[in-house]
């Protein structure tokens, strides 16, 4: 991505039973089109071994953690009713589209 500034608006400590995340909210705008209207980014963060790392990031209000988790639920329910083995059938899908990523990575450069 090109000509997108990312501005962060507010960190803030989020309830969980960990008591060690945080949630991040941050606007895209276009430095090219300032017409556009600005996109919200909420970042969710877990705090272990002192590094953050990302579990969830919302944008527009989809959450990529409930996307991927309908996703599966979904491979996994077809996979019990063609009577393969769940896990087996969802590794294979992550395998599958892992690979097909890299290869359009490839591609572009």
């Amino acid at each position: 991505y090109s000509g997108q500034v990312i501005e962060t608006r507010e960190a803030r400590p989020v309830r969980s039973k960990a008591g060690n995340q945080v949630e991040v909210i941050s606007m895209i705008t276009s430095a090219d089109d300032p017409k556009a209207q600005p996109t919200k980014i909420s970042w969710r963060l877990k705090q272990e071994n002192g590094k953050f790392q990302v579990i969830d990031i919302v944008v527009e209000g989809v959450s990529m953690a409930m996307n991927y988790q309908q996703e599966y639920r979904e491979i996994i329910l077809h996979a019990q009713e063609a009577d393969k083995n769940p896990m087996t059938e969802l590794i294979a899908k992550i395998k599958e589209k892992t690979a097909a990523f890299k290869n359009s990575n490839k591609a572009k450069a």
